[in-house]
């Protein structure tokens, strides 16, 4: 656990870039954004064949499909990016929607 101290210099360092850059973290991460809608996240590897698909909505079974090579550094992104696909076209879409690079 850290000590009051370094939670308090995180905090300053937190506002100091946000200040800086006008931008804020999200109170939320996409995987628990994807828990409060019911949906359950795969990552799985799309093969050699699809390499360049990044990720597949399933709106009918509540389901996100991310392709496991992307880079750690991405998938939080990717993630959030189908999050907002669901979000945004689920009443509109149905079936599946491919996101590709």
């Amino acid at each position: 656990m850290l000590s009051r101290q370094a939670m308090m210099k995180i905090e300053e360092i937190i506002d100091t870039i946000t200040t800086q850059t006008c931008m804020m973290a999200p109170y939320n991460t996409a995987l628990e954004i994807t828990k409060e809608l019911g949906l359950q996240v795969y990552f799985i590897d799309f093969g050699e064949q699809f390499y360049k698909l990044k990720g597949i909505v399933d709106y009918k079974n509540k389901k996100i499909f991310l392709n496991k090579a992307i880079p750690i550094a991405n998938k939080s992104f990717m993630l959030a990016k189908c999050v907002g696909h669901y979000v945004l076209h689920e009443p509109k879409i149905r079936g599946r929607f491919y996101l590709v690079q």
